[in-house]
């Protein structure tokens, strides 16, 4: 049973409970949406309808939280809720973490769903004015911190061969266009000598530019091609 009839928001003070609650809501789906569209053109597991549930959950949880709190029962505290989401969307976020190779993926994907759900609690506790500001500086942070990155790393000139059973060369050149390298020179042939079962391989021969980090990303993606035998890379002095 619901014991309040108003909400309480930062930029209105009291206002009736459906209207507060469709407020709290659509700052929500907004917020949701906002961050899961800057997550899902980086091809993040994560995207637009996981954060907008993520948001939109956080907030009801909060929100009904509030609106069932009594004055006359001593001991009621909604903090306690705010809690068991913090501990509850860790698991939604370890799901996100993957590990292969001796590298570990999805940290970003994990940090940006729990401040996802932390932005639907504030939402919850009435301050969206807060939780867009907040959504605001995620955006920058995810967005800005790459051009910064950019900015501060020296690209260089990469020589990488690619030994593989069949031709990659059209399936390596979608890898190309899904990161961050610059494609400079691309050439594929036979290889000279022949591999354990008596048949010659292919061999693709790239010059990439990019800086230790997109270079890396990029071999690592390439090694999972089906049929990729081997990948090399060499600074170009």
């Amino acid at each position: 049973m619901i014991l309040n009839n108003t909400i309480h928001l930062d930029f209105l003070g009291e206002v009736n409970l459906l209207l507060g609650i469709t407020i709290q809501i659509f700052c929500a789906i907004l917020i949701g949406f906002i961050i899961g569209f800057n997550r899902e053109l980086n091809n993040k597991a994560a995207g637009i309808k996981t954060n907008i549930m993520i948001c939109i959950g956080a907030t009801l949880y909060t929100s009904l939280s509030l609106l069932n709190i009594s004055p006359d029962i001593p001991g009621q505290d909604p903090n306690r809720l705010a809690a068991q989401i913090v501990s509850g969307i860790g698991f939604l976020g370890a799901g996100a973490i993957m590990r292969g190779d001796g590298h570990i993926s999805g940290l970003t994907t994990a940090a940006t769903i729990w401040v996802v759900a932390a932005i639907g609690v504030a939402i919850g506790f009435g301050y969206p004015i807060i939780a867009l500001g907040t959504s605001i500086i995620v955006i920058f942070i995810l967005i800005g911190t790459n051009k910064i990155y950019s900015i501060f790393t020296i690209s260089k000139l990469y020589k990488i061969k690619i030994i593989s059973e069949t031709s990659v060369k059209s399936l390596i050149r979608g890898v190309i266009l899904n990161s961050s390298v610059e494609l400079v020179n691309l050439s594929e042939g036979k290889t000279d000598d022949f591999g354990e079962d008596g048949k010659s391989y292919f061999k693709l021969k790239l010059l990439v530019e990019g800086n230790n980090k997109t270079i890396e990303s990029f071999a690592r993606l390439t090694k999972k091609v089906k049929s990729v035998a081997s990948v090399t890379k060499n600074i170009v002095d």
